[in-house]
């Protein structure tokens, strides 16, 4: 697209360059203009990706276009990591690798392109000895060969925003679709404080809309956090949750004590009989997960053919292992965790479910909110991306909470003037 042309024009040779992308903007296309430069140039090019899920699509679309493409990831075995590492230090032509953070360590000779794409992801933190981050040794890596450095995200780290202000680095926008459609994306959220339930965590809302694309032959995805199984304790009526009066953060119950503690500060007290805001007698403990979710559609929808991606697949069931079945037409309703959020074009998926969506802004952190924004607006971008016309589910019990507010009108700008407000505020 023109925009495109553009953002490239704006790349200077070397150095970090932040793309800040909308979902479906042709972040894709954008890298893989600069691997053909870089190549062409003699030199080689290495692309991150933050989950394995991810790697199948980007490897398909590059070995498409190029020729020498080298693909690393964590399920090699130890002899296919050592004839890999090899191909590389062997190789007398410039290569194009894909792969987790570790892929930068790889004996390249001559590095001319340096890509991280989904660059807020926290995967690129390695936490154990030794410690990093995969942006930082990125930059160190990029200056040492004189490389391109492209950190590439829909919802970049606010962090990754104001390094680049300060040192005045680029920041690269797309915001049109790289698709031309007349599609577009009704999003609806749901209040569940009040609204008709199928069971206690799907709304009818939800369950009509999944049957309405079971009976047009679409795909469905439905998204639980990954942390939606920490317990949470609410007032169903009101929305109030239990919080620690010292670091205002989720209180964890524990059924051994009969009690709400704070896993920072140590805070104990016991479990209200009632809402303490509005009297409300049904005090709920909400631990919901990806196997509860599946169990409730099975019953709902017993001619469905559904899959469940998390971290307890198996060999042979993990995402990467069923990406021609996903993109196909043999899985009707996707259900997961954050690892299929980010980054997948599904041709076939229209409809998509998001369960608890305020269920992050409760992680003991600073960051949850900027967490609970990235994983909404990324989720959004997954339907509506010009195939046909996308509707979203949004489940909360805090409707009005700026964050979900902003995810859900796609409010980068507000977003972005909250949570540095926030920031600031606190001094992180």
């Amino acid at each position: 697209t023109t925009q495109q042309t553009q953002a490239h024009k704006l790349m200077e040779p070397e150095g970090t360059h932040l793309v800040h992308g909308e979902t479906g903007s042709g972040k894709t296309r954008l890298y893989m203009e600069s691997v053909r430069e870089t190549l062409e140039s003699g030199r080689s090019a290495i692309i991150l990706t933050p989950e394995i899920s991810l790697t199948s699509q980007l490897a398909t679309n590059l070995k498409r276009a190029f020729k020498h493409v080298v693909v690393m990831h964590s399920q090699l075995t130890v002899a296919a990591r050592r004839d890999l590492w090899l191909q590389v230090a062997t190789a007398d032509h410039p290569l194009v690798v894909i792969g987790p953070r570790s892929a930068m360590f790889l004996p390249l000779r001559s590095l001319g392109l340096l890509v991280l794409d989904e660059s807020h992801e926290y995967a690129y933190k390695q936490e154990s000895a030794p410690y990093y981050h995969a942006s930082r040794v990125a930059g160190v890596l990029g200056n040492a060969h004189r490389a391109r450095v492209l950190l590439g995200s829909a919802t970049p780290a606010l962090t990754d925003y104001y390094l680049a202000d300060l040192k005045h680095r680029p920041i690269i926008r797309l915001t049109e679709s790289a698709i031309t459609s007349d599609h577009e994306t009704k999003i609806d959220l749901v209040d569940m404080r009040s609204a008709a339930k199928h069971g206690g965590y799907l709304s009818k809302k939800l369950v009509d809309a999944l049957k309405q694309a079971l009976d047009t032959g679409q795909q469905s995805l439905v998204f639980i956090n990954r942390r939606g199984s920490a317990r949470l304790v609410l007032c169903q009526q009101c929305g109030w949750q239990a919080a620690c009066p010292k670091c205002d953060i989720a209180l964890t119950y524990h059924a051994d004590e009969f009690a709400l503690r704070c896993h920072t500060c140590g805070h104990s007290e016991q479990v209200p009989l009632s809402c303490p805001t509005c009297g409300f007698a049904e005090i709920i403990m909400k631990s919901v997960g990806t196997k509860a979710i599946v169990d409730q559609l099975q019953q709902l929808f017993p001619e469905a053919r559904i899959a469940r991606f998390d971290t307890d697949n198996r060999t042979g069931e993990r995402f990467h292992e069923r990406y021609e079945e996903i993109t196909g037409d043999t899985i009707d309703i996707i259900v997961g965790t954050q690892l299929i959020a980010k980054g997948l074009d599904l041709p076939r998926l229209t409809t998509l479910g998001i369960i608890n969506a305020d269920a992050s802004l409760n992680i003991p952190d600073f960051s949850a909110g900027e967490r609970t924004y990235q994983t909404l607006h990324q989720l959004l971008g997954r339907v509506g991306r010009g195939h046909a016309a996308g509707h979203a589910i949004v489940q909360t019990y805090n409707p009005d909470h700026p964050i979900i507010k902003a995810a859900i009108s796609q409010d980068w700008s507000g977003y972005l003037a909250f949570e540095s407000r926030e920031r600031k505020t606190y001094q992180f």
